[in-house]
């Protein structure tokens, strides 16, 4: 039986994976057009989301040998993380100026990203601000090495 604990574990991992994926990718994003971005978050959220559930089983069946439970636990990363791209797109989907629906996205990821650091995952303000200046780093660099490489490979997208 799967517990409340194993399935928050599992929820929150999928999030984290999701929300970290999708900030990033974003982030090298930024400038495409709406189609470019809509078209490559639903492709590489669904390349993402399937791996990690994959491997989220193989974790847990290594612990349990349990094959049922493992793909009830592995389950909730796949429903979490597609239905966290889902909520996340919708802002690039439904506005029409990516200059407005980018930040109106990214503040859905602080928001979802801080909620699941500190009351699923569980840690208190300090470690979630420590954590969360981890994932702006995260994004800000990707950010940067997606705009050098497109001025240095001279890329359109």
């Amino acid at each position: 039986m799967v517990t409340t604990n194993e399935m928050i574990k599992s929820i929150s991992f999928g999030l984290n994976e999701q929300l970290l994926m999708i900030s990033a990718m974003l982030a090298g994003l930024i400038g495409s057009s709406k189609t470019t971005i809509i078209y490559t978050l639903i492709l590489i959220s669904l390349s993402n989301s399937l791996p990690d559930t994959i491997s989220y089983y193989q974790n847990v069946y290594q612990d349990t040998k349990d094959e049922y439970e493992s793909v009830k636990i592995s389950s909730y990363v796949l429903m979490t993380e597609l239905l966290t791209s889902v909520i996340v797109l919708l802002p690039i989907i439904l506005i029409d100026k990516p200059k407005v629906a980018i930040p109106v996205t990214y503040c859905i990821i602080c928001v979802m990203s801080i909620l699941n650091l500190h009351y699923l995952i569980g840690y208190d303000i300090k470690e979630t601000t420590k954590q969360f200046v981890i994932y702006i780093f995260i994004v800000g660099l990707i950010y940067f090495i997606s705009k050098e490489s497109k001025s240095y490979f001279k890329i359109n997208i």
